[in-house]
């Protein structure tokens, strides 16, 4: 008897991959049905190819039609869970992005595969089945879009890919697991703070991500200025903090009108404005820089790629991050 119904959306990405002899090299290749496992017990599962490519070659664009199909699914209430299979490279940038951007309760649930599908012993089957159990699963409704992988339930808005190879890719940090799929089912074990949402029709396509390092110069930030990007991200080091020459280009920029985020390097932990000499936190913020909470930067720039398309304006736009 069918009680529940799950669609995989394929996108490609390593759970995908074979050995293409013309490339010399591994690429996504297998169809959404290739993959499929067997489903849980009651669960129909459709499934749809969306995309079929690596994820480094998935962009906003690519999220962006995502959101709306996932959006168009759980209007017409064809099923009661979705699937995303999705390369981890990057899989947390296309979880956040939806996360922010499908306000309809459905569980959205992303996995991909480390090892290639050709390879000994892949981990893509595992990782499916959990996946399709997280989905179909009631106890997933209204907790935003999740990330499964290696048995692990990760939240979206605190998961980071941690390592290049190893079967346990995925961290969430500070946050700590939402969740484990086991032997026994689907187990959650803490909720998650509720945040606006945003169902985005359109994102703003010039936002830029500049990196701070020791000594280096701020000819990045002095770019996005001459090609009048409309928002900037920077990624600091410690609590948000950049050297002088950043500090100049960044009040630079905001005397343009440019929007200015800054998150940190680190890991775990948050953006502070506490250090006041130029380019410190405190300074940034007298600039009227916007402090990005504990989000790295690939998701502080789809957040204001976000909010800008929404026609946030600066103070809607600070709230909007403060969440974060």
């Amino acid at each position: 008897m069918i009680e529940r119904r799950v669609h995989i959306l394929a996108t490609g990405g390593t759970i995908a991959t074979v050995y293409r002899p013309d490339l010399q090299g591994l690429a996504a290749g297998l169809s959404g049905q290739e993959l499929m496992v067997e489903p849980p017990p009651g669960v129909e599962v459709t499934v749809e190819d969306f995309l079929r490519v690596n994820s480094t070659y998935i962009t906003p664009q690519d999220m962006l039609g995502l959101s709306r199909r996932i959006r168009a699914i759980s209007a017409a209430k064809e099923a009661d869970g979705i699937v995303v299979t999705h390369g981890t490279s990057t899989m947390e940038e296309t979880a956040f992005f939806l996360d922010v951007t499908v306000p309809n309760p459905i569980p959205v649930v992303l996995t991909g595969a480390q090892r290639a599908a050709v390879e000994p012993f892949p981990d893509g089957p595992a990782n499916l089945s959990a996946a399709l159990e997280a989905a179909s699963s009631p106890l997933s409704r209204g907790r935003g879009t999740l990330l499964v992988f290696a048995g692990e339930i990760h939240a979206a808005r605190s998961v980071r890919k941690e390592h290049t190879s190893n079967l346990k890719a995925f961290s969430s940090g500070d946050a700590g697991l939402l969740g484990q799929v086991d032997p026994g089912g689907v187990v959650y074990f803490r909720d998650i703070e509720e945040t606006r949402k945003l169902a985005a029709e359109a994102v703003e396509e010039k936002v830029d991500l500049v990196s701070f390092a020791a000594g280096i110069d701020a000819r990045y930030v002095e770019t996005s200025i001459a090609r009048k990007a409309a928002g900037l991200v920077v990624e600091g080091v410690g609590m948000g903090n950049v050297n002088e020459a950043f500090y100049r280009d960044i009040k630079a920029a905001r005397e343009r009108g440019m929007v200015v985020v800054v998150v940190s390097r680190s890991p775990n932990g948050r953006v502070l404005p506490r250090y006041g000499y130029a380019g410190g936190g405190a300074s940034l913020a007298r600039e009227g820089v916007i402090f990005g909470g504990a989000l790295s930067a690939a998701k502080a720039r789809l957040l204001l790629m976000i909010g800008l398309g929404a026609g946030l304006k600066e103070p809607e736009l600070a709230e909007f991050f403060a969440q974060y």
